[in-house]
């Protein structure tokens, strides 16, 4: 998918993903506060020599980086959760209060760390510190070495380095009473005392090793655990932070399901890529007031300098160089469903054509849900249907109706008969078309829905031309097919495809940039009364 039908999908559907990530965001804010606070708190035990003591070889911090292992395993002993709880008076059992305790060991340091969590911040740093006291006090029966030999050791390293410095003295003094030239009996003395001074240092350095085996595996505190004044969980702003990127993940991922799933138009790109038809004209969505009169949906006349009637206007050249050959002198237009705007677009269309000097008739052949009669405020009690039904010729001028618009006549459908597509069918139609292509430049059709009734089929075979009418994001594909398809199999003439109410258009607000105050003042002044409404436009033109 590009970049391009991403976005798309996210604008179309950037509502269901606000939607998703705030509510998402909020639980997630409502889990938080909600859920009980934990503390925890923290000890450091070192394993050997002090970071300030020496470290006499490698071996050394190695074997005190197992031991501090063994250590770590030993937090997680029963034995050594009963005696916390007991010098804490703790009303927990052993196993609850193993789960509130971990260890770990540092990767290249003889380090352990105790972390204790509670609901009280108190009786999580109790708990650690407790916890370090044990290790310490049980470091015998890890370590498998007994303390009075260690005091031993230790006593018998301070008498001998006593006794080396007593003998380096000895020999200090013999020295400088021999000076120079020494007898034999202070050379003698001197061979005795640097033998015996080497004999000392060689058990001392084994006395060191000793002691230095037996200090790997010593335990002492490090950095002892302090009261913590935050809560370790629940953690507020990470919470929210996921909540909200879950929430929009889970609303991308349902944007995309239904984009998958919807297959309307969205853009003029997707209409040609579909039908396989040129875009004659891409329109905004109409007005409010629109959707309650009629008379408001004829843009060309109530806001002939907007963006919309600059649309129909482009659109009128976009269907005259359509078939530039052989010229269109009649033009149908219809939709594939109920609803996609058609009628809205065959009067303005007609008033386009009429406003550039062609005589037009616009000719409601809607014999099933007229609606023309509607947009110019007109009775509907004879029309086309009276043309077709009447024994006898009717002159065209007795049912053409004549607006103020001196270029455009209007033919509404007349009484609604039972059979619509018998008569469109009839022979007494297709001399009907005949005696208004004579009468006018242009004859403007207004037909039943393409994809739901024959209607619209039987009146592109009698047609010049035929413009279909789709709505964005209402439209399917499925449906504009069949009607495409409808009208090629009696032979009529696509000339191409109007895109309507497509969103994002920038002449969706053209409709209010002119006023009835402003620019269509004249049309403000009549347009209050929709029976006058269709005049307003004659003092503005």
């Amino acid at each position: 998918m590009e970049l391009k039908s991403i976005l798309a999908v996210i604008r179309a559907h950037i509502r269901i993903i606000a939607a998703c990530a705030a509510i998402a965001t909020i639980a997630a804010l409502a889990v938080s506060l909600i859920m009980p606070r934990t503390y925890e708190a923290s000890t450091k035990l070192i394993v050997g020599p002090a970071l300030l003591g020496n470290v006499n070889d490698i071996n050394q911090l190695l074997s005190s980086q197992q031991i501090a292992q063994t250590y770590a395993e030993a937090v997680q002993t029963q034995q050594l959760a009963q005696q916390v709880i007991a010098d804490l008076g703790l009303s927990t059992t052993p196993d609850q209060l193993l789960q509130k305790l971990s260890s770990t060991v540092s990767r290249d340091t003889p380090i352990i760390t105790i972390t204790a969590s509670d609901g009280s911040a108190g009786t999580a740093t109790a708990i650690a510190n407790d916890v370090a006291k044990q290790l310490i006090a049980r470091s015998e029966a890890i370590q498998g070495q007994d303390q009075e030999v260690r005091t031993l050791i230790a006593g018998q390293i301070t008498t001998l380095q006593g006794q080396i410095t007593a003998t380096q003295k000895q020999i200090s003094d013999v020295t400088t009473a021999a000076g120079s030239s020494p007898t034999i009996a202070q050379q003698a003395q001197l061979t005795q005392l640097n033998q015996q001074l080497v004999q000392q240092q060689a058990t001392l350095a084994t006395l060191l090793q000793t002691q230095a085996n037996g200090s790997a595996t010593s335990v002492s505190v490090l950095d002892p655990a302090v009261q913590p004044t935050d809560a370790a969980s629940p953690k507020l702003l990470l919470n929210v932070a996921l909540g909200l990127i879950l929430g929009t993940l889970l609303g991308l991922v349902i944007a995309f399901a239904l984009a998958s799933l919807d297959d309307t138009f969205k853009d003029a790109e997707d209409v040609e890529e579909v039908l396989h038809l040129p875009v004659l004209g891409t329109l905004g969505r109409l007005p409010e007031a629109a959707q309650k009169l009629g008379i408001y949906r004829l843009v060309m006349l109530l806001y002939p300098r907007s963006g919309a009637a600059e649309a129909f206007r482009t659109m009128r050249t976009n269907v005259e160089f359509a078939d530039i050959d052989s010229g269109v002198r009649s033009l149908l237009v219809t939709s594939p469903a109920s609803g996609d705007g058609k009628s809205t677009v065959a009067a303005n269309l007609a008033l386009a054509f009429a406003q550039a000097g062609r005589r037009t008739i616009l000719v409601d052949a809607d014999l099933r849900r007229p609606a023309i009669h509607d947009f110019f405020d007109l009775s509907n009690g004879y029309g086309l249907t009276s043309l077709i039904r009447s024994p006898e010729v009717i002159e065209l001028g007795q049912v053409l109706r004549v607006i103020d618009e001196p270029n455009l006549r209007v033919l509404t459908s007349g009484p609604l008969p039972p059979n619509p597509a018998e008569l469109l069918g009839s022979n007494r139609m297709h001399s009907i078309v005949e005696r208004l292509e004579a009468e006018a430049d242009l004859v403007v059709f207004d037909s039943p829905p393409a994809g739901a009734v024959t209607d619209a089929a039987v009146i592109s075979s009698l047609s010049d031309g035929t413009v279909l009418v789709v709505a964005a994001e209402r439209t399917r594909r499925g449906a504009a097919r069949s009607a495409s398809e409808a009208v090629s199999r009696v032979g009529g003439h696509l000339l191409g495809v109007v895109l309507n109410r497509q969103l994002g258009r920038a002449v969706e607000a053209d409709y209010d940039a002119y006023p009835y105050q402003q620019a269509d003042a004249p049309a403000a002044v009549e347009a209050a009364s929709p029976a006058r409404a269709v005049r307003a436009p004659k003092s503005a033109r």
